[in-house]
């Protein structure tokens, strides 16, 4: 099968799922046979210590147009689904996870109502979420300040996608210490939908993503995709400067017009504010 009658590509990045991804792989192809849709499959081994390599290898040789692809060291879910999306081929791209927390059906409908609706991406909206509530309360609100902070980011995005393929590809031109697929996707277009897709239990083991690995992830998103660190410096550079200009005009006035005023101290403390104001509001504008 060429390339060209490749009409969907699906990437899978894989970690610690020897288990799990076997039974992805085959509904997939069973979904796809029904459906009547040629996919093509891009399984990306994050570097896992268990068997997942061994079991890709395995579902190389018994599928058609499976692809796998071995990092040589954990890079991260983002960093790897953007591996696999390079390698791509078909109309339309796919990303999923490898749990089975997400339905390998739900590609195949996202497929059909994607050419109803004709955006550039479109999300697979996770309902009634298994996650512990704890997760959830923080995975909401790192939502919610994600959709004011970086701007075109779609409020229902997950890592259950459908992108075409010209605009998949492209994200291997990004290549910053903290990859965000979504946040890239809100650079590169603004024609985002979605679709409520159902979300059920890990099929094995326990979450790769502790919340030490979240509290990272978020950070290290909000300081690459948001300009509000700098907007913040910014402010805060702005009204210390204008503290110290204040304090410095009072010290100046008081001398002038004969008042007692404490020498020295207030001077020095006026002068550190308006110059290190100063400093913060030229880094925000650069």
């Amino acid at each position: 099968m060429t390339s060209s009658e490749i009409q969907l590509s699906i990437v899978i990045p894989a970690f610690n799922s020897s288990k799990s991804l076997p039974h992805v792989v085959a509904r997939l192809y069973q979904q796809s046979c029904v459906s009547s849709v040629r996919i093509e499959v891009v399984l990306v081994n994050d570097s896992s210590p268990d068997q997942t390599w061994h079991v890709i290898k395995q579902l190389s040789e018994k599928y058609p147009n499976l692809l796998g692809i071995n990092l040589s060291r954990n890079y991260g879910q983002h960093a790897a689904t953007i591996c696999g999306c390079i390698h791509t081929s078909g109309n339309w791209v796919a990303t999923i996870d490898d749990d089975l927390e997400q339905d390998p059906e739900s590609i195949f409908l996202m497929y059909q109502e994607a050419h109803l609706k004709e955006p550039d991406v479109f999300y697979g909206e996770l309902i009634n979420r298994t996650h512990g509530i704890s997760r959830n309360i923080s995975s909401n609100i790192a939502r919610a300040i994600f959709s004011l902070a970086i701007p075109g980011l779609y409020y229902n995005y997950s890592s259950l996608r459908l992108i075409r393929g010209q605009i998949a590809r492209e994200l291997g031109r990004f290549d910053g210490p903290f990859p965000f697929i979504d946040g890239y996707l809100a650079w590169l277009t603004n024609k985002f939908d979605s679709i409520q897709v159902p979300h059920n239990s890990r099929h094995d083991g326990i979450s790769n993503y502790s919340k030490r690995k979240l509290i990272s992830h978020a950070l290290g998103i909000f300081s690459i995709f948001s300009n509000y660190p700098l907007r913040i410096a910014s402010n805060l550079g702005l009204l210390f400067s204008m503290i110290g200009f204040s304090g410095l005009s009072v010290i100046l006035l008081s001398k002038l017009l004969g008042f007692n005023y404490l020498p020295g101290y207030a001077s020095i403390m006026a002068s550190v504010l308006m110059v290190g104001g100063l400093q913060l509001l030229v880094l925000g504008i650069i």
